[in-house]
């Protein structure tokens, strides 16, 4: 059902694992579910991709770091090295480490999240470049000061200096927030 032809369908089928694994706990999703959750990660309805990052928050919130750290974002990150994916996709796996991160602590983050969001500054297309402008932008508060500095800064500043208007004024105002 999680293929189905109709993306109700297939967003009403992935709400309801995740309802699933809150009541069943991690012990069942991570044997029985996980698998088929994380295929909202390259749905092709937007509105799944969407609904399934808000649900990882609420796993992270149930199912804690661990979790997150051991089993959450290395298949993102995973998804998101796929080559030949659309740029949707990685905009989802951005999104959804995004989602994480309250959850776990600033030196993960710089560990496990960092790298990908670098990454994702250099992409050809630009609307993954502004996506994790934006999201820089408004996770500040669980990226240390010094990583932000050393690590982010110089990125967004090429970006605000990028061609496309939009990649430029995102990269500007995570920078202005850092001011």
């Amino acid at each position: 059902m999680t293929k189905d032809g109709q993306w109700r369908v297939r967003m009403a089928v992935f709400e309801l694992i995740a309802d699933l694994a809150i009541i069943f706990g991690k012990e069942i999703y991570c044997k029985h579910l996980q698998s088929i959750f994380m295929g909202y990660l390259t749905n092709t309805a937007a509105s799944v991709r969407q609904m399934g990052v808000s649900k990882s928050a609420a796993l992270a919130a149930q199912f804690k770091q661990d979790w997150i750290i051991n089993e959450y974002i290395p298949v993102v990150n995973n998804h998101y090295n796929v080559d030949k994916k659309g740029y949707n996709y990685r905009m989802c796996c951005l999104n959804s480490l995004s989602a994480v991160m309250p959850f776990i602590q600033k030196d993960q983050v710089t560990s496990l999240i960092i790298p990908i969001f670098l990454k994702a500054t250099k992409d050809d297309i630009p609307n993954v470049k502004f996506c994790v402008s934006k999201i820089i932008n408004n996770s500040r508060q669980y990226i240390e000061a010094n990583v932000f500095n050393n690590q982010l800064v110089g990125p967004l500043k090429e970006m605000a200096n990028d061609v496309d208007k939009d990649v430029s004024h995102f990269a500007q105002v995570a920078l202005q927030t850092a001011a």
